[in-house]
């Protein structure tokens, strides 16, 4: 999952994003995987299936959905992290639509990125970076 689009789409929401302090979750890097930014990033790429059109008809939309919502209950699950407040961070971080949506932009080729490598790989991923319950952590982000 380690390409360059997605590093660049995760330096961006993070970089931008200023969160409430109970969002900040696990500042401890995790070697398990950093589910918080991991989550961020899916939450990104489904904001862009369900919102650009060059990709909503995507096959993979459903994936990335189910794929958030186990995220958010692994977050709800190991936190004291309320999905009221993963909504709220979710839409600040979205507010650029347009230009995440920009045709051949980063959000773009991010998303085909994700479409190339397939839901199996996917799936794969998240089962990986959730198999453990533990506190989410944003660090290591990728």
């Amino acid at each position: 999952m380690a390409f360059r689009a997605m590093i660049i789409i995760s330096t961006a929401i993070c970089s931008v994003v200023v969160l409430p302090p109970k969002l900040h979750a696990q500042d401890v890097p995790d070697p398990g995987g950093a589910v918080m930014c991991i989550w961020t990033i899916y939450s990104t790429m489904q904001y862009i299936g369900d919102t650009c059109a060059e990709v909503k008809k995507s096959p993979i939309r459903s994936a990335i959905a189910i794929n958030v919502r186990r995220m958010e209950s692994f977050i709800v699950r190991n936190s004291d992290i309320v999905p009221s407040e993963l909504a709220g961070h979710r839409a600040r971080f979205v507010r650029d639509g347009a230009q995440l949506c920009k045709p051949g932009g980063e959000g773009i080729r991010s998303f085909r990125q994700l479409e190339k490598d397939g839901v199996e790989r996917m799936n794969a991923n998240i089962d990986k970076l959730l198999e453990i319950d533990r506190p989410p952590a944003w660090n290591p982000c990728l």
